[in-house]
């Protein structure tokens, strides 16, 4: 198992029950700065209202915010 996970976690702008935000996994910092951009586009404030990309050290037990994105309505 990797030491180091990337996270990027979508705060959702109308949540389901439960769940406030849905979450991608990448093991690679480029890979998650990739998906990351991605959602750099005015289509996703009607979405979600915080994207943050992290660095979770499972060692550690500590996740290190390395972006984030907020959307205003």
């Amino acid at each position: 198992m990797p030491s180091i996970t990337y996270f990027i976690r979508f705060t959702l702008r109308d949540p389901k029950p439960g769940v406030p935000y849905e979450e991608q996994e990448h093991l690679n910092l480029a890979d998650a700065f990739e998906a990351f951009r991605l959602f750099a586009e005015a289509d996703s404030r009607w979405m979600y209202t915080h994207i943050e990309l992290t660095e979770y050290n499972w060692e550690e037990c500590t996740d290190t915010p390395i972006a984030t994105m907020t959307f205003n309505a």
